[in-house]
């Protein structure tokens, strides 16, 4: 009978070891230098291996010769794309022309930031490597990586016309929702000073006078308040800008790259651009299209705080 149990027991031990083996094959793990996608929902979608130019998915096999093993994309020198079954299953150009032609999107591209399906805008793709379908965030990454990559795995690769239809659909809906629900925004007025008085940036009018403030959070937000506020009109977190109050019920966004905020508008489109400008230690806030420069601040506050000069927070 000990004999039996010991019998029992060892297979028991084997068949635990067996299960996290496979369960370990859900997740990658990211070596040096790796990328980690994620869908956003915070579940790993893959992970891109510069070193080596592939991206292995998430997902495994579930028949084949590559039963239980992850899929791989390898790209090519050439602009090919191979599988781990050594077939090839689309391109990618260096100008961000590409196509999935096993079943995948075909006839897409990347210009710089907007995404492109049979020449008519789908999504976004930012420098930080977030993901955007019809103004949903589909996907996020642990660090930058190559657009056309990403791209490539994740609107290529996973979307098929039904797929997009779906986005294309919510967006609609939620389109149609917040004209329904939400009041027409009105326009504040920006700031046209800062400065830093104790743990807070102080917003000014250009006669001096206190129109708000705006504190960073412990968590990184950033929130902001008007002269006559006690909670946040606005808030900035993880790329988002987000209205609150009466004044203001649109949303915009912002991207981070060396030395640079760009702010985008309500549709995505970038409209000013917050530089530092290292010989007099400051920001300077530019019109994206016209260069102009429509003002500064002391580099002493952190860039994103340059939102309050330009989206209209404040009551007038």
């Amino acid at each position: 009978m000990t004999r039996f149990y010991l019998q029992l027991m060892t297979a028991a031990t084997a068949l635990i070891t067996l299960c996290f083996s496979l369960s370990a094959q859900e997740k990658l793990i990211p070596g040096e230098g790796d990328v980690e996608v994620f869908y956003d929902s915070g579940n790993q979608f893959g992970v891109w291996h510069p070193a080596s130019r592939e991206f292995e998915l998430t997902a495994v096999r579930k028949s084949g010769s590559r039963a239980g093993k992850h899929y791989v994309f390898t790209f090519k020198d050439d602009g090919s794309v191979v599988s781990d079954l050594g077939a090839v299953v689309g391109s990618v150009s260096k100008s961000g022309q590409m196509s999935h032609t096993q079943g995948g999107l075909t006839n897409v591209s990347v210009s710089t930031r907007y995404i492109l399906y049979k020449r008519a805008e789908i999504g976004q793709i930012n420098d930080l490597g977030a993901v955007y379908v019809y103004g949903k965030r589909a996907y996020y990454c642990s660090a930058p990586m190559d657009k056309n990559v990403l791209c490539f795995v994740a609107i290529c690769a996973k979307f098929d016309d039904d797929l997009l239809a779906q986005y294309k659909k919510a967006r609609d809906t939620r389109s149609q929702q917040a004209t329904t629900k939400t009041p027409k925004p009105t326009v504040g007025r920006n700031a046209t000073k800062l400065e830093i008085v104790g743990s807070e940036v102080k917003a000014c009018d250009a006669k001096g006078v206190w129109i708000g403030s705006a504190k960073m959070e412990s968590d990184g937000r950033i929130s902001i308040y008007s002269a006559k506020s006690t909670v946040p009109v606005g808030v900035l977190s993880d790329g988002h800008i987000e209205f609150r109050g009466f004044t203001n019920y649109l949303s915009y966004s912002y991207t981070e790259t060396t030395d640079t905020y760009t702010f985008n508008s309500e549709k995505g489109l970038p409209i000013v651009d917050v530089e530092h400008n290292s010989g007099s230690r400051s920001y300077e806030v530019r019109d994206r299209a016209s260069r102009k420069l429509i003002n500064t601040f002391p580099d002493t506050i952190d860039g994103r705080f340059g939102a309050m000069l330009i989206f209209g927070f404040f009551d007038k």
